[in-house]
């Protein structure tokens, strides 16, 4: 008898890309934070599996010796105000002096 069950998917993330403010057209830092949004999918009242389409998300964050500066500013939504809000939660948690030395940076998020 031949096995035909799946297994499943894995749940909905983000990918993320940060970049110098100078310009620069790779990222410096880039990842996926699925693991966040499952967090972030308990918490919320919308499930992120039946979450409609929405664009990628770019905000501004700055950093320096203590971490960052200010709440990540956001310069482009996602067109979607949850994932707005959970996105500038995730800036918040990460410790981005670990990652990064101090400056200005873009973050761009997607599906």
């Amino acid at each position: 008898s031949t096995d035909l069950s799946q297994n499943a998917l894995k749940p909905r993330g983000l990918l993320y890309e940060v970049y110098p403010l100078s310009g620069a057209k790779n990222p410096i830092l880039k990842g996926n934070i699925s693991l966040v949004i499952d967090e972030k999918q308990k918490k919320s009242s919308k499930s992120w599996d039946k979450a409609p389409l929405w664009s990628p998300i770019e905000l501004l964050i700055g950093i320096d010796s203590m971490g960052m500066q200010a709440p990540a500013r956001i310069i482009k939504s996602s067109g979607d105000s949850e994932v707005d809000l959970a996105v500038r939660e995730w800036t918040a948690e990460v410790n981005w002096v670990r990652l990064l030395p101090p400056g200005s940076y873009r973050l761009v998020l997607g599906p």
